[in-house]
């Protein structure tokens, strides 16, 4: 079998699984927070845990990948998702905390992972695409959220999704043992695991003015993502009076239209329009299509409704692929994952900071309204920066 077809479907399903897990909460909010008479902009606190301990683990984990191998450090993702998810599913408020810190530490590691493998079997002129079809386990992931853990819901509680998510992160992790001893040989068993490499990822991401501007698109569009798909269920059901059920389909809409943009944006990148150039189109879509969000109330068409969550899943959620083979294009040359580490720091700082901004403005106004203006202003400061005209380098050279 092509190393390559392996390599990329274990990488898609590890994505799918991941974001399926960090996704899971955000999408139970309502009847989370009805069970526990909490406020729903509460799930700012677990989102920021979440990915404060994302952050943490992705800036340190291009070490552990070049030591241990992609795959090993695919499994131990998987391994701390499943876990997160567990925790949660028992049921117990007080767990939630732990929770959120198990899925941040699964979440870490699985892109730079993916991203170091694929860029061994990858050519440059594939790179975007295959980046992109890898990253469609985002929409598939959130898609699996949406549909599943509301229908789960019905059937046995909302702790009966989790649970079976559990198992499924599980489940893959050892499936993904023989890939480990076939596809990990490039693995360095001596290398020392040092604080230097958090240094190292850091000043590779802003080592030239190309690669920081791509570290604040990072920032800037993974905030908006989330804000998206963590508030989007809530706040359909308190904006726009939708049932749960209903929101949660609306959700996997758009994370359906989610697959295909990225595969649609990962041909375009390099064929019809360089990659930069394309991430300031696209960050101008993204500010339009979360103007279409803000507009939604209870009078609001379906149509309108379903539209505007589409146009922010072919956007928002679509970026990821062509976003990651231009970091990695960029990187110096056997440096992928480090690169790579580097720059989802900044993409976990927006995960971090955007998202809890937005949870504490609901919390205190509850003006979802103004939460979308406010994780949407970085892509449009991103959009004007992307404006600016580079030279394309060679492959493999920071500039």
């Amino acid at each position: 079998m092509n190393p390559l077809a392996v390599v990329a479907g274990a990488m898609l399903v590890q994505q799918m699984l991941i974001t399926f897990a960090s996704n899971a909460v955000p999408v139970l909010v309502p009847p989370i927070s009805e069970d526990f008479g909490l406020n729903p902009g509460l799930l700012g606190v677990f989102t920021s845990v979440l990915f404060g301990c994302g952050i943490a683990t992705a800036v340190v984990s291009g070490g552990f990948i070049l030591r241990f191998g992609a795959f090993r450090m695919s499994q131990v993702a998987l391994a701390m998702a499943g876990l997160g998810l567990l925790l949660c599913g028992l049921g117990w408020l007080w767990l939630f905390p732990v929770a959120a810190m198990c899925l941040g530490l699964g979440m870490g590691p699985s892109t730079p992972a993916s991203s170091h493998i694929l860029t061994r079997f990858a050519t440059p002129s594939a790179a975007p695409l295959v980046f992109s079809i890898k990253q469609t386990g985002v929409p598939f992931g959130g898609m699996l959220a949406g549909l599943f853990l509301p229908f789960a819901t019905g059937l046995g509680g909302w702790q009966a999704g989790l649970l079976a998510g559990a198992a499924a992160c599980w489940l893959l992790a050892l499936l993904l043992w023989p890939a480990h001893r076939a596809y990990d040989d490039d693995r360095q068993p001596n290398r020392k695991l040092s604080l230097a490499d958090v240094g190292l990822a850091v000043k590779t991401a802003f080592g030239s003015r190309n690669m920081a501007e791509l570290a604040f698109a990072g920032f800037a569009f993974s905030g908006l993502q989330v804000a998206f798909t963590s508030y989007y269920v809530a706040y359909l059901v308190a904006d726009a009076a939708r049932p749960f059920a209903e929101a949660g389909q609306m959700l996997a809409w758009a994370s359906a239209i989610a697959i295909a943009g990225r595969v649609f944006w990962g041909a375009m990148a390099g064929r019809v329009l360089p990659s930069r150039p394309l991430l300031a189109f696209l960050s101008w879509a993204m500010v339009a299509a979360t103007l279409g969000i803000i507009f939604i109330g209870p009078e609001t068409p379906r149509l309108w409704l379903i539209g505007a969550g589409l146009l922010m899943g072919a956007t928002t959620v679509s970026w990821n692929g062509v976003h990651l083979a231009e970091v990695a294009r960029l990187a110096p040359k056997g440096n992928a994952s480090v690169a790579t580490a580097g720059v989802l720091f900044c993409c976990f700082c927006g995960l971090l900071v955007l998202p809890g901004a937005f949870g504490v403005i609901v919390a205190t106004t509850g003006n979802y309204d103004l939460g979308f203006y406010v994780a949407a202003a970085p892509t449009l400061i991103t959009g004007i920066i992307l404006l600016r005209r580079v030279p394309r380098p060679a492959p493999g050279t920071a500039v």
